[in-house]
């Protein structure tokens, strides 16, 4: 008893002097914080809201609870098409998203914000850790993970090749593998870009759908087929804005017979407007 007493306090005193050395900064900006970010940029993500069991966009004012974040795509609603087990915004009640459901860690713009640039700016693993991290807590809680007999395939929204070299990375892509191991899953680079598109918002991107149709094709001979994807596909992005380039992408996978494609981004926006042609 006295020699693990002993061992108990050295590790402590071992843990105080690398704490001393190594002081805990944000991963964000550096400042010194408690955890993983300061007080500035500290991530408060306990959901209060209700949204949608589809887009995951908060309901009405008026709408009161917690909703539970959408189901995986694989799941039945259990009710059927028009009337389902959980609730839809207006939107999605006349038009089902063009990519199926969309599970997200938080509102964009908003307090990730900061955290989604950074990740676009420059390579810096501990970032992209830390939110691959958050990501598989939400997915967890929502059922979003891969089994044995049928892993998750998470697909990431690919960037063209003179985007990655202006930025010297792919954060998407980073933040799949990243993400993979943690969720029963695995990385597969199914899609890729075709040509380059101005970014959505931009004066003179044209309308949002029309910017991105044709973008994407399928990725061979890396990726023939739905054999190596499996029943359980998740495209990843980092936000979701209007819904055009999930719901492209989404398209090309189901040209190549994946019956059922779920999406996954750090941020949705607030005022996003989803695409027509999915099933939920």
């Amino acid at each position: 008893a006295a020699q693990v007493m002993q061992d108990r306090w050295r590790r402590i005193e071992r843990e105080g002097f690398a704490r001393a050395l190594y002081p805990p900064s944000c991963r964000l900006c550096g400042c010194p914080a408690d955890g993983d970010a300061c007080a500035v940029h500290r991530l408060e993500l306990a959901e209060t809201r209700a949204r949608c069991g589809l887009c995951s966009l908060p309901l009405a004012a008026g709408i009161g609870g917690p909703g539970a974040w959408p189901a995986a795509p694989w799941e039945s609603s259990g009710v059927g098409r028009r009337r389902t087990s959980w609730r839809r915004c207006r939107s999605c009640r006349t038009q089902a998203p063009g990519f199926g459901r969309l599970l997200a860690l938080g509102d964009y713009p908003g307090e990730l914000r900061p955290w989604v640039l950074a990740l676009k700016s420059a390579p810096r693993p501990g970032l992209v850790e830390l939110l691959a991290g958050l990501l598989a807590g939400r997915m967890s809680t929502a059922g979003w993970t891969g089994t044995a007999d049928e892993p998750l395939a998470l697909v990431p929204v690919p960037s063209h090749h003179l985007r990655r070299w202006e930025r010297g990375l792919e954060p998407v892509e980073q933040l799949a593998r990243s993400l993979a191991p943690r969720v029963g899953g695995r990385l597969v680079r199914a899609l890729v870009r075709r040509r380059q598109t101005p970014r959505q918002g931009e004066p003179g991107s044209g309308s949002r759908s029309a910017n991105v149709v044709g973008a994407f094709g399928l990725a061979r001979p890396h990726w023939q087929g739905v054999g190596r994807v499996g029943p359980r596909v998740v495209l990843v992005d980092d936000v979701c804005g209007s819904g055009s380039t999930l719901s492209e992408c989404a398209r090309e996978l189901r040209r190549a017979g994946v019956e059922r494609v779920g999406a996954l981004v750090l941020g949705v926006g607030s005022r996003a407007r989803r695409q027509a042609g999915g099933s939920p």
